[in-house]
């Protein structure tokens, strides 16, 4: 009664938790790249739909195999939107044009902090308040 159910968990956390390492490398270069995030988004639905199902049918396993999903989906969607919000900010950044050198004296380039949506006037483009 306890062994299929128990492959099934082992099998659904091992699927969801496949692009993790993908999105870790894409967080340490700053940029998606070829990374697509879309299904992730489905992949959000679709664990929420089964999280309520267990509710409804008070299944321990159909939720045990599906809650990791949901949180690791949650992680996902949030880190692949903070990357396409650094890629917004550098384009739009880049786009305006700018002095040789700011009011601080340094050579116009920006440093994007992420965390607050903020732009300062610093040496270099990073994302280094990312959470992980």
């Amino acid at each position: 009664d306890y062994i299929c159910p128990s492959i099934g968990i082992t099998l659904s956390c091992s699927m969801v938790s496949a692009p993790v390492k993908a999105l870790m490398q894409s967080l340490e270069r700053g940029s998606l790249r070829e990374l697509n995030p879309t299904p992730w988004a489905l992949m959000t639905g679709h664990a929420i739909g089964w999280v309520y199902y267990s509710f409804l049918i008070s299944d321990f396993f159909i939720f045990a195999a599906n809650a990791p999903g949901l949180l690791v989906s949650m992680w996902l969607n949030t880190n692949a939107c903070k990357l396409q919000y650094l890629n917004q900010m550098k384009q739009r950044v880049m786009s305006q044009p700018t002095k040789s050198t700011t009011r601080n004296g340094h050579n116009g380039l920006v440093e994007l902090d992420i965390s607050t949506g903020g732009v300062s006037s610093v040496k270099k483009i990073s994302i280094d308040h990312m959470i992980y």
